[in-house]
């Protein structure tokens, strides 16, 4: 089990652990349902798709495997992929954990989700639910371009540029940790500051980063 103890890579390397130990039941889950996935796929053309997501435990975590495709001719050379998240109360904080192709662990707070749910939904809210943090993951298409950005404040400081605006975090202990999120919308030139909760040096680089991935 994660606890406090623990540094962020100690709690990532026990989530790799454990996702790692849960393939083979993640594994029979896709085969039992390729069919279905062949047939959707095949329906859709060459439009990406992401199917429901399905729940696996191991080792006391709950991981929210979500299948996709990228369409019918990727589809047919390569099948499925899928991505996964499991939520985790690490150091008093609520995190949603992220686990790539590559089995890495990225820790992304609750703040980031309610300031994704704020600024890109509009919907004012303290309750971040899996469908939040599952329809967050499929906006972004679960890519980021991340870049060092150091201040003041965040002497290990991120920006990481998405399709839909940008993530602040740190690197502690050698693992991406993503605190808020500014969505592309605000910046603009002339945008309201809305970003209350970053480092002031932050928006400018910020406004450059969503400028790219508009």
């Amino acid at each position: 089990m994660i606890v406090d103890t623990m540094n962020y890579n100690e709690a990532a390397t026990f989530i790799q652990n454990a996702f790692m130990a849960a393939r083979p039941k993640i594994h029979n889950l896709n085969m039992s349902k390729m069919k279905v996935y062949g047939k959707i796929v095949r329906e859709r053309g060459e439009k990406k798709v992401y199917f429901k997501p399905t729940k696996v435990d191991k080792f006391g975590l709950e991981f929210i495997v979500c299948p996709y495709s990228l369409g019918k001719s990727d589809y047919k050379k390569n099948g499925i992929y899928f991505f996964a998240f499991c939520k985790v109360f690490f150091k008093g904080e609520l995190y949603w954990c992220f686990i790539d192709g590559k089995y890495n662990v990225s820790f992304y707070k609750k703040h980031l989700f309610l300031r994704y749910l704020e600024r890109h939904c509009g919907v004012d809210t303290d309750i971040v639910t899996l469908d939040d943090v599952w329809r967050f993951f499929k906006e972004t298409d679960c890519l980021y371009n991340c870049h060092d950005y150091k201040s003041e404040k965040h002497s290990n400081g991120i920006v990481a540029g998405t399709n839909i605006g940008t993530m602040c975090g740190d690197v502690v202990d050698d693992i991406l940790v993503f605190r808020t999120f500014i969505d592309a919308s605000t910046l603009v030139p002339n945008y309201k500051m809305l970003a209350y909760d970053l480092h002031p040096k932050d928006h400018e680089l910020a406004r450059a980063m969503a400028s790219l991935c508009a």
